[in-house]
């Protein structure tokens, strides 16, 4: 009976360990110092950021210019998909912008407020209406459910439809 309850504990175990592990492919390149993982994203951070002027893509550097002027880049990453390759970038204010593979922004985070220049029209109006004197912490282009969500800062979320008319609070 003892070695009975020995053998089931050392099988519940092996279980847990083995089933709470992750299983993370890197492979270092040591020519150029990029991580890559195994779902084919390039990920660079720190002293590798300065390299954003020859991978990331013209359009995306001019958004970034434009928009977050002076601000270096902290990390970023380059995801292949079967779409093209995707990009997300993280300035050292902490804001994050995510483009698609047509290199147009789909997520900006800003805790400091999305500039007013990105959000669509239909969008400020709305929440300058109903939560005057709140920021949008985040907008997020939901191609896939034809809808553009906004997070304000104290917590609310707003669903708006692609033409910015207001859904629901979500």
């Amino acid at each position: 009976m003892k070695n009975l309850k020995l053998a089931t504990l050392s099988i519940l175990m092996s279980t847990f360990v083995f089933s709470s592990c992750e299983k993370k492919v890197v492979v270092q390149n040591p020519t150029d110092n990029t991580t890559k993982t195994s779902k084919t994203e390039v990920i660079k951070s720190n002293s590798e950021a300065s390299n954003a002027e020859q991978d990331l893509p013209q359009k995306v550097k001019n958004f970034l210019t434009e928009h977050y002027a002076g601000i270096p880049i902290s990390k970023y990453k380059v995801k292949t998909n079967t779409r093209g390759k995707e990009y997300e970038v993280k300035l050292n204010n902490g804001v994050e912008v995510e483009f698609d593979n047509s290199e147009n922004w789909k997520d900006i985070k800003d805790y400091n407020g999305v500039p007013d220049v990105l959000v669509p029209a239909n969008i400020k109006a709305y929440v300058n209406k109903n939560y005057k004197d709140i920021k949008i912490k985040s907008l997020e282009r939901k191609s896939d459910k034809n809808m553009i969500k906004a997070d304000l800062l104290n917590g609310i979320d707003l669903d708006f439809d692609m033409n910015g008319t207001f859904l629901r609070i979500d």
